[in-house]
């Protein structure tokens, strides 16, 4: 039986070497992309448990690809690169325990600084929303029913040894918490984000 965790943002800077240490302790790595070349990038230096599947935060028709992908990836045999049937037996499937967020922090979409009566309402606010509190929370929506799925021999975590399955969204804490001047995008956004992670922990 093997556990994933989920990285969406696997490109953005703190993506590799997060992808890296999670695969050192054990973990079978299952991580967004925003294009199809950083596949390779993230891949390569890894050891078979990693795999990378393309999703642009700022495009969300890209979203049911990514799961499509992804439903296809907790099927396969890890490592990767063993030889023969790539599809996975029952005592050797994949149940996820982790998802991380590092869409949630600022991105390449993030609107130059200027006070919030000059921030572009009908454009890029809305892209930068769209790809740091959208695009993630529609993912972190579509990923709930597979984290309450568990094997029968798994579900006493207690006598498993097993740590409580995690939903993490990084955010800024400077703009989550009070908000910077002439920075009203990231604030706004990472306040959305903040919110919505206190309500999905309450429910």
């Amino acid at each position: 039986m093997d556990y994933a965790a989920v990285v969406l943002g696997g490109d953005t800077p703190y993506g590799p070497a997060l992808i890296q240490d999670l695969e050192k302790n054990g973990y079978i790595v299952i991580t967004s992309v925003s294009t199809p070349e950083a596949v390779e990038e993230i891949e390569h230096p890894c050891h078979g448990y990693v795999r990378a599947i393309v999703l642009d935060p700022s495009e969300p028709e890209t979203i049911p690809y990514f799961f499509r992908s992804l439903s296809s990836t907790m099927n396969r045999r890890f490592p990767l690169n063993t030889t023969g049937d790539p599809h996975s037996n029952p005592s050797t499937q994949i149940y996820l325990h982790s998802v991380i967020s590092l869409l949630t922090l600022p991105s390449a979409h993030l609107p130059a600084p200027g006070p919030l009566e000059n921030l572009g309402m009908q454009d890029s606010y809305p892209a930068y929303l769209q790809a740091t509190h959208f695009t993630p929370l529609q993912v972190v929506q579509g990923l709930l029913p597979l984290l309450r799925t568990s094997p029968a021999r798994t579900r006493d975590a207690t006598s498993y040894n097993a740590a409580k399955r995690s939903i993490v969204f990084c955010l800024p804490a400077m703009d989550a918490s009070v908000g910077l001047p002439f920075a009203g995008a990231q604030a706004m956004s990472a306040a959305a984000t903040l919110r919505g992670a206190e309500v999905l922990r309450r429910e």
